[in-house]
């Protein structure tokens, strides 16, 4: 006769905005429909900048307000949302508002100052 050992696996915490841990993937919390909203604000602001062609590289854009080029490529690529000063740089750079920011405003990419 087998016996079964209660065996714990060693559980990694879970973060905010993470869904690991969740039984449905699709499910997010709500700080992470923050931030991919925030990025995704962010990405039309660069994509509209390089169309209009100024800016060549995600370095050139981070430097433009202000930080590195890691900082603004974990951005750009939805890791991780930027600090309420990175975003307050933004909006008083590009003449957008934190609501819009935010994905609170539907309009169009503003165009830069």
């Amino acid at each position: 006769m087998t016996t079964k050992k209660n065996v714990e696996k060693k559980k990694e915490p879970v973060q905010l905005g993470s869904t690991r841990g969740s039984k449905n993937p699709f499910i997010s919390t709500p700080d992470s429909l923050v931030k991919d909203s925030i990025c995704t604000q962010i990405l039309k602001i660069y994509k509209q900048s390089k169309k209009n062609k100024r800016f060549n590289s995600q370095r050139e854009f981070g430097e433009y307000i202000g930080v590195p080029e890691p900082y603004i490529k974990g951005v750009l690529q939805k890791r991780f949302a930027p600090s309420h000063s990175v975003m307050a740089q933004i909006s008083k750079v590009f003449g957008v508002t934190m609501d819009w920011l935010y994905g609170l405003e539907q309009s169009k990419v503003p165009l830069q100052k």
